[in-house]
């Protein structure tokens, strides 16, 4: 975190792409985030992965918003 804190003033924007689940480093960054975007397609474990992080981050830390992208749709419909 320390060294990710340095890059504040160098950078408008970072971008931490973590690893699918409720891992401690993936919840731990989400909820230092000042912007949490949960990617997600319609694959069942993906879509399960996504609850799960979301939840953890409303219920244990506390996060009161969240983006979703929804990945590999092929139209507005099924996103």
């Amino acid at each position: 975190f320390e060294a990710i804190d340095s890059l504040e003033n160098q950078f408008d924007t970072v971008v931490i792409d973590v690893g699918a689940g409720i891992g401690g480093n993936a919840v731990s960054f989400a909820a230092a985030a000042q912007d949490v975007v949960v990617v997600a397609n319609l694959e069942p474990t993906s879509l399960a992965d996504a609850y799960a992080l979301i939840k953890t981050l409303a219920t244990k830390r506390g996060v009161k918003h969240v983006r979703v992208v929804a990945n590999m749709v092929r139209n507005a419909a099924e996103g």
